[in-house]
């Protein structure tokens, strides 16, 4: 398939994956992640492997129909300001959101993922 986008959004207390053709959703899922499960992870970037096993599993799986992927869209994190727009994801950036950002959120894994 065609233009096909992974979408991948990290919240305080869920993992939402997507794919889209075009305006369609083609496919989606979402993780939840309740307190108790997430106290096992003493800082934000703990969650690092599960929630990108939990990525592999979504793209593996149930996704793999529709890739290769256009695109893949995260969300963006704790960054310092920057001008609004799509960037390349690289290691200084997920280095900053893993190791430099005094901001804890799990809008800081996405790009890592």
């Amino acid at each position: 398939m065609k233009n096909t986008i992974l979408v991948l959004n990290t919240g305080s207390t869920s993992t939402k994956l997507a794919v889209y053709s075009g305006l369609t959703k083609e496919i989606q899922a979402e993780y939840v992640h309740d307190k108790q499960f997430l106290s096992a992870y003493p800082y934000v970037a703990d969650q690092l492997p599960m929630r990108r096993a939990l990525a592999e599993e979504f793209t593996g799986a149930k996704a793999a129909p529709f890739a290769p992927f256009a695109a893949i869209v995260a969300r963006g994190g704790i960054l310092p300001p920057i001008k609004s727009g799509g960037y390349v994801i690289n290691a200084a950036m997920t280095d900053y959101l893993l190791n430099v950002c005094q901001e804890e959120h799990a809008s800081n894994l996405a790009a890592c993922i």
